[in-house]
């Protein structure tokens, strides 16, 4: 992975890009990257903190679900952040899945009466100001938009 930088971006732009294997040792380091570009842009502790949770949240579902082979392909990760907005985009080659098309999981049920699992993709949808998903060329593509607030306000 490579570290956060100016270079090739339009200007007020930082972009950070990597490729990382599909394993769960490999996703703090790039969470922790993509933190350094944001804290770069001046992001705000509660930006950072969101849009860390976002990608995690991306990215754990794809290594833990994407994939059944015992050598999984890597997953492209791309984060451009302005003044305005974080954009993200996760790609892969697992099995394809349209997290936009997943239906809400069910919050007011009781806790046994609840189907395991979409609470990542609930938590990605509410944090996100835009989440668009497409399969393209044998792949899985989720971009993800947030915009930023000054002031901290959402």
């Amino acid at each position: 992975m490579t570290a956060p930088e100016a270079s090739g971006a339009r200007p007020g732009e930082l972009r950070y890009s990597c490729t990382l294997p599909a394993q769960l040792s490999a996703v703090t380091p790039a969470l922790d990257a993509l933190e350094s570009l944001l804290v770069s842009a001046g992001a705000t502790d509660e930006e950072r903190s969101e849009v860390r949770l976002i990608a995690e949240e991306a990215l754990v579902n794809i290594v833990t679900y994407a994939f059944e082979a015992d050598a999984p392909p890597p997953i492209a990760l791309q984060c451009v952040c302005t003044a305005e907005q974080v954009w993200l985009e996760f790609r892969d080659s697992g099995m394809p899945f349209n997290p936009v098309a997943a239906p809400p999981p069910r919050l007011t049920a009781p806790l046994e009466e609840r189907a395991a699992g979409g609470l990542g993709i609930h938590l990605i949808r509410s944090l996100a100001d835009s989440v668009i998903y497409e399969h393209s060329q044998g792949c899985n593509v989720l971009q993800v938009t947030r915009q930023r607030r000054s002031g901290g306000h959402r």
